[in-house]
């Protein structure tokens, strides 16, 4: 009676055993999947992430020489167009205080050509 109990014990748990291992197999599968879906995901992301690092260096880049031709751009309105349109308005300015300063043909021509630089500067940029 005891070598029945003991070989009925016996079955039992080898069942056990055997149901328990694949139940292991079966989770330790869905792990080993689930662990192949981040790993993918983690690549997805870092794939994104460096295109994205390359759109930044490239938007940075685009703005940097944006910023370097607004500098220009700002250096030749401050000097280059900024200098005859002075000379322009002194030149008004002497013609309204001294009646002997140059004749308004000079006076023209003078503006005729400061501003022909102008337009010219203000073409370039």
């Amino acid at each position: 009676m005891i070598s029945y109990y003991l070989k009925k014990h016996y079955e039992l748990a080898k069942k056990l055993s055997h149901d328990l291992a694949l139940y292991l197999q079966k989770k330790n599968e869905e792990i080993e999947s689930q662990n192949e879906e981040l790993r993918k995901g983690q690549e997805s992301l870092y794939e994104l992430n460096q295109h994205l690092e390359r759109k930044i260096e490239e938007r940075t880049t685009k703005i940097k020489v944006q910023n370097e031709k607004l500098r220009k751009y700002v250096f030749d309105n401050a000097h280059k167009v900024r200098d005859p349109l002075v000379l322009i308005l002194a030149l008004f300015y002497l013609r309204k205080l001294d009646e002997n300063e140059p004749s308004d043909s000079d006076i023209i021509k003078k503006v005729q050509y400061e501003s022909a630089q102008m337009d010219r500067t203000v073409n370039k940029c």
